[in-house]
């Protein structure tokens, strides 16, 4: 399956494949952890397919995405899409008309991120790492659950772009699945600062 270039010219089978490279590289997508998807000038929507690590995005993008409408049903690929898939047909759907300019979410485990989110209160965190519209942290719900998309997507209607699930992974919102990744990577080295600061 071949998505086609974005508004850059970039390929974008190639950068579902860098962006799934690097978070394999950071150790942040162990096993099947993880999802990437990209908002499609027509609507659709192309994810990771269920079941599909990060590695063999990698290597095999074009087998391991998926195309779905808005609604989040297959429309082309090999796999089912992804377990997640409700958060980010949701999320899209709640930043549509505030945040038009988001059409990328970028899903890992990032673990300074969730050690981070765990203390109480949050240690601050250096306001340059910060993505514009902030970080919020939602409390757990199970995975791949309506209480976990709808809880990711009312985060992301109040502005945030950067969503830390509690005890699962974080979730950036961007213009570009490579942004997203800039977005976890700069916060991510934020937090595990922030924890050693706080002695925990």
């Amino acid at each position: 399956m071949d998505p086609g270039a974005d508004n850059s010219g970039l390929n974008l089978v190639d950068e579902f494949a860098r962006v799934a490279r690097a978070l394999a590289e950071h150790g942040w997508a162990q096993e099947n952890a993880g999802n990437l998807s990209q908002l499609m000038p027509d609507g659709t929507i192309i994810i990771t397919g269920a079941g599909t690590t990060m590695p063999e995005v990698a290597v095999d993008p074009g087998r391991a995405l998926v195309r779905i409408n808005a609604a989040g049903e297959r429309l082309y690929g090999f796999y089912e899409p992804s377990s997640e898939v409700l958060a980010h047909v949701l999320t899209y759907r709640a930043v549509r008309e505030s945040r038009p300019h988001i059409r990328a979410l970028v899903h890992t485990h990032s673990p300074g991120l969730l050690v981070w989110s765990s203390l109480s209160p949050c240690p601050q965190l250096a306001k340059d790492k910060l993505p514009e519209g902030g970080i919020a942290v939602n409390p757990y719900f199970p995975p791949g659950t309506r209480e976990l998309a709808e809880a990711c997507a009312k985060a992301a209607a109040k502005g945030a772009s950067l969503i830390v699930w509690e005890r699962h992974g974080a979730i950036a919102l961007a213009r570009t699945l490579t942004e997203g990744l800039k977005m976890i990577e700069a916060a991510e080295e934020a937090a595990q600062s922030a924890v050693y600061a706080d002695g925990s």
